[in-house]
This record gives C-alpha cells, sequence and structure tokens, in this order.
C-alpha cells in the first residue's frame, strides 16, 4: 500500500491530518512472470508489483485511511483492470505469523518474508516468532489429527490471539 503525501486542515485547535481519499491510496500485488527461454533468471525479474485496486462491491471500497500497511485477499479478478474481492486489512505481526517463510537479518534488524517484505525488528523477535510458528504448526497438526482436541486454551494460541489483537503491544 502506497499511501499519498499528508495534507493538514487548519481547526480552532490546530492543525488536523485529513484523511486521504480511497483514489489517492495506491495498491500493489506481487505477482510472478513466466521467464522467458532466453533469458536466464539472473537476468529476469521473475518477481515484480503490479497496480490494483479494490473491486467497487468490496467492503474495502472507498476506505481511504488504514491502520495497517497490508491488505490480504481471497480473489483478484481482471476486467478493465485488476480488482481484488475480499480483502482486509494485515496487521505486521498477522504477517509475521501467517505470512511466508521467515528469514532473520541480525545484524540489519530485519526480518524478510517471503523474500519480499521488510519489517525492521530485532533478532529475537524473529526468533520467537519463529519459535511460536512452529509451535503453532504443530497444534494445528495435531487438531487435524484430532478434532476433537481443544488448542483455543493451549499457552500458544492464547499468546497469538493476544498478539494480533493488541499488534505486539501487550496489555
Amino acid at each position: 500500500m502506497q499511501r499519498p503525501v499528508a495534507k493538514y486542515e487548519e481547526t480552532l485547535s490546530g492543525s488536523l491530518e485529513k484523511d486521504p481519499e480511497a483514489k489517492e491510496v495506491k495498491l500493489y500485488v506481487r505477482v510472478s512472470g513466466d521467464i522467458p527461454s532466453t533469458c536466464s533468471i539472473n537476468q529476469y525479474d521473475v518477481r515484480r508489483e503490479e497496480r490494483v485496486f479494490v473491486h467497487p462491491s468490496s467492503f474495502m471500497f472507498g476506505v481511504g485511511k488504514f491502520r495497517c500497511p497490508w491488505l490480504v485477499y481471497h480473489d483478484l479478478m481482471r476486467t478493465s483492470k485488476p480488482y481484488l474481492r475480499g480483502a482486509t486489512e494485515c496487521s505486521a505481526y498477522a504477517l509475521l505469523l501467517f505470512g511466508g517463510n521467515i528469514e532473520v537479518q541480525a545484524s540489519n534488524d530485519l526480518i524478510i518474508l517471503d523474500d519480499w517484505v521488510r519489517l525492521s525488528a530485532s533478532a529475537r523477535i524473529g526468533a520467537l516468532i519463529g519459535g511460536l510458528r512452529q509451535k503453532v504448526d504443530n497444534l494445528l497438526l495435531a487438531k487435524v489429527a484430532n478434532p476433537t482436541l481443544n488448542i483455543t486454551a493451549s499457552k500458544e494460541i492464547q499468546l497469538v490471539v493476544k498478539l494480533l489483537i493488541g499488534d505486539g503491544v501487550s496489555s
């Protein structure tokens, strides 16, 4: 998501930032391109970004102010232009917990998800998230094997819920 430059309006109590109009917010998705047979993989940009738009039937259509810089979506539909349907905001912790592969670059205080999303965070956060993801994956595998298993009371699931609700800030 690329937000427009902030605009302000004068009020009696001072300047307040104006919410941008929905059409000013630019959305992009990562797409994979086909590699031509005449190109080597090092010469060709396999992953690129494409501008997309929220479909008019979507709940998010017309929204100009987002709390998070990420959207997840269910469907990408192409008509006169590429449209997202079933889109909703996604926090950084949701990406960390349920996104792609995690690469921690401790020396740069950086976590890279799926070779694409770069998040500024300490190596400690990366290690803790990686461990939590493994435990949650194990719990979900156990749940699939035994559908009657109650995993909602587990410390790991309670921690995931707390992280998602508080966006990583403890209350």
